[in-house]
């Protein structure tokens, strides 16, 4: 009687964010009057997400309990739109036309952090390493400068900050320089809303704008408004009129995180922090454009997987599952790796948890050995060594397969 061969399945898994297939569903955090009108949104240390609104900061719980953080002094003008938390906890906001940065300490004290005469509308705010300040003028379709010491500085003019003739498919959306990032390397990103355009400014030593460039520009964009970046160098983008949120992948593929439902009027967007760093924040706007529905004005949540804190990094993988006996019937599981970047894996292989999946005739101790051609590189059994399922495989949340 011939022996019936046992089975292991092999998981080969990255730490670079998958594509996505399918649109995410959003989950509403919490909901305000119409009249509010938020416009920026920012996540602390804590969880805690803040919205800009009307005349104040709301902070809003991780169980959606909205409280009032600060106020705008009396008499102020202009409203808080874009906003972004520094090192220490302080809160900064865009202040739109009253050309005034607001600061906002951990607890709730406001001030005017820096102010400049004949601004236009200043939108959205990004911070460096150093505590600079990059500020959209969406306006004059500028970016300024605002040093650690509060002084403003005009740091960019560039062309490809200012819109184009709007597209039929979204005509009512001609707004140049709006959402604005700093990269992990020091460039900042700006979103150009009309046509749909992400230009890179690379940052000279002296901290003057240095080459502008082009990073994407896509109809498909078209109504860009606040970006966020994660890990792997992925941007995500608000699309205001299109109530949509997109993911744009080093390589220039765009795919939509969710649309639709509870999304309306999606302005800026935020990574959360404290616990909730897989989920995307969304300011529902509610106004600006027709057919707006008013009614979900607020703060949405995206759970989507990807990371803006680069300690546990997210993972695609993939398994392949076969006979396997001794000598030449082990099982083989070949793959390849390319791009410009190093990539983390973890290879797993996988015996007796496959029962827990209804497979039967599974291999008791699976061993792994890795090779380079006809060179073992490495080996592993039983999680010898350094890696651990619980530092390594369970807390990615890769697959099915248990650790």
């Amino acid at each position: 009687m011939k022996k019936r061969s046992s089975y292991i399945a092999a998981a080969v898994l990255f730490t670079h964010l998958a594509a996505f297939s399918s649109a995410q569903t959003p989950t509403v955090v919490a909901l305000l009057p119409s009249t509010e009108i938020p416009e920026g949104v920012a996540v602390d240390a804590a969880g805690n997400a803040y919205l800009s609104l009307a005349t104040r900061i709301a902070r809003i719980s991780p169980a959606g309990a909205v409280s009032t953080f600060a106020t705008l002094p009396a008499g102020a003008t202009g409203r808080p739109l874009g906003m972004k938390f520094d090192a220490a906890g302080n809160l900064y906001a865009a202040g739109a036309a009253s050309g005034i940065v607001w600061r906002i300490t951990p607890a709730g004290q406001i001030s005017a952090f820096a102010t400049l005469t004949g601004s236009n509308t200043l939108n959205d705010l990004a911070i460096d390493a150093a505590g600079n300040l990059y500020v959209t003028d969406s306006g004059a379709n500028e970016v300024y400068r605002v040093t650690p010491a509060g002084a403003f500085q005009k740091w960019s003019t560039d062309s490809l900050l200012k819109p184009r003739a709007a597209p039929t498919l979204f005509p009512n959306a001609a707004l140049g320089a709006n959402g604005i990032e700093v990269t992990p390397q020091g460039d900042v990103l700006v979103a150009i809303t009309q046509p749909g355009r992400i230009v890179r400014i690379r940052v000279n030593p002296d901290g003057t704008a240095g080459a502008h460039s082009v990073v994407i520009e896509n109809e498909l964009l078209a109504s860009v408004d606040g970006i966020a970046l994660d890990t792997n160098g992925d941007i995500y983008a608000g699309l205001n009129i299109q109530n949509r949120i997109a993911v744009i992948k080093p390589d220039g593929r765009i795919s939509t995180i969710a649309a639709g439902g509870p999304l309306v009027t999606t302005t800026t967007i935020a990574f959360g922090r404290g616990g909730s760093e897989r989920s995307l924040f969304v300011c529902n706007n509610g106004h600006f454009f027709p057919g707006a529905d008013a009614t979900k004005t607020g703060l949405v949540r995206i759970d989507i997987g990807a990371l803006a804190d680069p300690a546990t990094p997210p993972s695609d993988n993939f398994a392949a599952r076969g006979r396997v006996g001794p000598g030449a019937d082990a099982l083989v599981a070949g793959f390849s790796v390319s791009g410009p970047r190093s990539k983390t894996m973890l290879i797993r292989g996988v015996g007796a948890a496959l029962a827990g999946l209804g497979v039967t005739g599974n291999l008791a101790d699976p061993r792994l050995e890795l090779y380079r051609g006809q060179t073992v590189i490495d080996s592993n059994d039983n999680w010898a060594g350094t890696v651990s399922p619980e530092n390594s495989y369970a807390r990615r949340r890769p697959g099915a397969i248990p650790a």
